[in-house]
């Protein structure tokens, strides 16, 4: 069996943080801090920490279809190699492959590819994906439109203890999230420290 992946768990600054640089990646840890009523250190070392544990990341996302890249398929592939790995590593290298896939199922991967004009889709599935070794069929479907394509994820509400700090509609309330530090703090008899003080 696999080993287990380590679980991390989110407190309610933490998730506040995620929202609000969900919304943007911009955002200044000056900004976020005078929203949730924290200092600024604390909010760069919460940020940092979520980077390096890779529980999150802050990037710029492209629109292909805003550059011209007007035609988007999903390709169901079947690999009759064992050399998955030189497969996967193959199709990463090519730009019109966005993403990769590996599936249980009809399929041993599935790829998302993006090409400029409806040729160049033809050009890429039959002159590029099918003469790659390993390779013994697809199956593609065009993409007609896409009503939901969001990079946010709030599983993590359902998973740990939701809306303490978010409201019940999303909405970032800092003030929630000093009262429950608060009372937790009060709860287990630490005293006055100010919610969020980061250990030195």
């Amino acid at each position: 069996m696999p080993p287990e992946r380590a679980v991390f768990t989110l407190d309610e600054l933490d998730r506040a943080i995620m929202k609000i640089l969900q919304r943007d990646g911009r955002e200044t840890y000056t900004a976020i801090a005078g929203m949730l009523g924290v200092a600024e250190g604390t909010i760069r070392k919460r940020v940092n920490r979520l980077i390096e544990e890779g529980i999150m990341k802050i990037v710029a996302v492209t629109d292909p279809s805003k550059l011209g890249m007007n035609f988007m398929a999903i390709v169901g592939v079947h690999v009759s190699s064992s050399d998955l790995g030189r497969i996967i590593e193959t199709l990463s290298a090519m730009p019109e492959v966005r993403e990769i896939t590996v599936c249980t199922g009809t399929y041993d991967l599935i790829i998302e590819v993006v090409a400029r004009t409806n040729d160049d889709l033809f050009g890429f599935l039959t002159e590029k994906l099918r003469k790659i070794p390993g390779i013994a069929g697809s199956e593609t479907s065009l993409v007609l439109k896409v009503p939901k394509h969001s990079y946010s994820w709030d599983g993590w509400r359902a998973s740990q203890a939701a809306g303490r700090g978010i409201g019940e509609a999303g909405e970032i309330t800092g003030e929630r999230v000093i009262e429950n530090a608060r009372a937790r703090e009060q709860e287990g008899g630490r005293g006055s420290r100010e919610p969020y003080q980061e250990e030195s």
